[in-house]
């Protein structure tokens, strides 16, 4: 393999030695041939001194290629072997961010975690509950469809090795918790990752999601009356801070900060941290209205962190990230939604029916806060005037 791989490399540097060789050749012909024509060299003694320095020039640039070639090819080499290695170990280390039973293999307690618009996770714990909530969390499951790996580079100073993995998701939102069970949407997410080549841990891992998926994901899908009661079901319930008229107060709070992050005074903060707090109470300091310690006397959600991804990835990562939206079929947005034909209920089995025969109907505010009612009400409305029986009533409930 990795003959192959030098092959692939290698060859080109071996073919511009080859020319540079053939071009000393040239050169040294052309000036002999100069030499023994031109009346200037008449002169034995003077051809003699001029044919010593042709000879020093063509010997000083024929070690200078040679040194200059065998160093390109040994870097080169070098590259090689650094890319099989890495890639080995990371076979060895069977690195999978989807293995959540894994984590304190892929990780230790240095290990960080960081999105810009969420902030750091230190260790196999805080970095595996960040990704439950992307993945397994109260508002929705995501399952990943693909992963595309590739090598960056290694640090010979680190002796780690540095890889992008670029993975294409699907996510089914919980209709208890954000009123939109019956759409399921497919993103995309970029990661650029350190794994440690002795240990085989992961130093560092930097995550990154589109600014639009973001949007869509804290400022449509969790921007509900059920999303804003399930966090106060954990404020009051779970964290026990009897947080009076919770709801409204949450609504009043902007739903992102700084940054278009989540990291400050928010609703998406407290959106993600009662998803934690659910499980690990150390967190619910961060749902509070007011500043609170945490066990570790940190405070969150109130300040914003407004770490800017381009600190995280470079140009080339964009561009990848890019190209593989491209590749995969979705938005340079890095997200779309699609429709689900299988669960739904009296009011969403009907909307399709509803949006092509009354899709003139002026009802859309009425639609957006009271969507079920909405639904029923246009439905009896355009079977009276086609008099036409679409059968929802004999639907499962």
């Amino acid at each position: 393999m990795l003959y192959q791989i030098e092959v692939a490399v290698f060859m080109p540097w071996k073919f511009f030695i080859i020319r540079v060789y053939l071009f000393i050749f040239e050169k040294t012909i052309h000036a002999f041939s100069t030499i023994t024509k031109s009346d200037r060299y008449s002169d034995s003694q003077t051809r003699n001194k001029y044919e010593r320095s042709l000879f020093k020039l063509i010997i000083f640039a024929t070690i200078v290629s040679t040194i200059t070639g065998v160093s390109i090819w040994m870097s080169r080499l070098e590259s090689a072997v650094r890319y099989d290695a890495c890639y080995s170990a990371l076979k060895s280390s069977r690195f999978d961010l989807s293995n959540h039973r894994e984590y304190d293999r892929f990780f230790d307690e240095n290990s960080v975690m960081t999105l810009a618009e969420t902030g750091e996770y230190h260790g196999p714990d805080d970095i595996l509950e960040y990704v439950l909530f992307a993945f397994d969390s109260p508002y929705m499951k995501a399952s990943v469809l693909r992963v595309d790996t590739h090598f960056k580079g290694y640090d010979s100073v680190t002796n780690s090795c540095s890889f992008r993995q670029t993975a294409l998701s699907e996510g089914v939102p919980d209709g208890t918790t954000t009123d939109r069970d019956e759409n399921v949407f497919q993103f995309s997410v970029m990661a650029s990752f350190d794994l440690d080549f002795s240990s085989q841990k992961v130093t560092s891992i930097n995550i990154f999601y589109s600014k639009e998926f973001l949007s869509f994901f804290f400022g449509r899908l969790l921007n509900t009356f059920s999303t804003r009661h399930y966090v106060c079901s954990v404020i009051n319930d779970v964290c026990r801070m009897q947080e009076e008229e919770c709801e409204s107060k949450l609504a009043a709070l902007p739903i992102t900060s700084g940054n278009s992050d989540v990291t400050g005074r928010s609703q998406g903060c407290r959106a993600l941290h009662s998803s934690f707090a659910s499980a690990n109470t150390k967190h619910c300091p961060h749902l509070s209205f007011d500043p609170k310690r945490d066990v570790n006397g940190k405070i969150k959600c109130q300040d914003s962190l407004s770490i800017n991804p381009s600190d995280l990835f470079d140009e080339e990562d964009f561009i990848a990230y890019e190209e593989f939206n491209y590749e995969v079929g979705i938005s340079s947005a890095g997200f779309y939604e699609t429709q689900v034909e299988g669960k739904r209920n009296a009011c969403t089995a009907q909307e399709g029916y509803l949006q092509i025969d009354i899709s003139n109907a002026e009802l859309d505010d009425l639609y957006s806060e009271f969507r079920c009612l909405c639904l029923i009400i246009q439905l009896l409305i355009s079977s009276l005037i086609k008099r036409h029986h679409c059968g929802w009533l004999q639907m499962q409930m």
